[in-house]
């Protein structure tokens, strides 16, 4: 399924754009997504046992998202949290979705519930 979810992209990324008669794919369906409400919470400066100064987004920030049923999973590294989704069957093939920046696993959100419907364990990280 990915070989061919690749395919489809690398066929789409390579059409000649002076090529006339080439047609542009329609989506599947239209978002239906609802404009989140900004968080008016203060970050919270924080620093680790190492001395390392940060700054986390309140967790309240995260709640009631539009569209984002998923429960997040923390793993601490070097004294700081990063946030994980993790959905699907244990034992399903992973896919692994890596945002760029600015961006967070919320970009993930229609892919995350398609991929784990169809067997697949995913997870989706937080680099923020």
């Amino acid at each position: 399924m990915l070989a061919a979810i690749a395919l489809v992209i690398m066929a789409a990324c390579s059409a000649d754009p002076s090529d006339e008669d080439a047609t542009v794919a329609e989506p599947v369906h239209e978002p239906t997504h609802d404009v989140a409400v900004p968080c008016d919470a203060d970050p919270e400066v924080l620093t680790t046992g190492g001395g390392v100064d940060f700054v986390r987004t309140p967790d309240a920030c995260f709640e009631g998202l539009p569209d984002w049923p998923y429960e997040p999973q923390y793993v601490e590294i070097d004294g700081l949290r990063q946030a994980y989704v993790d959905e699907g069957p244990a034992d399903g093939e992973v896919v692994l979705l890596l945002h760029g920046q600015p961006s967070w696993s919320y970009l993930y959100r229609d892919m995350i519930s398609m991929l784990a419907d169809a067997g697949y364990r995913v997870v989706a990280m937080d680099h923020l």
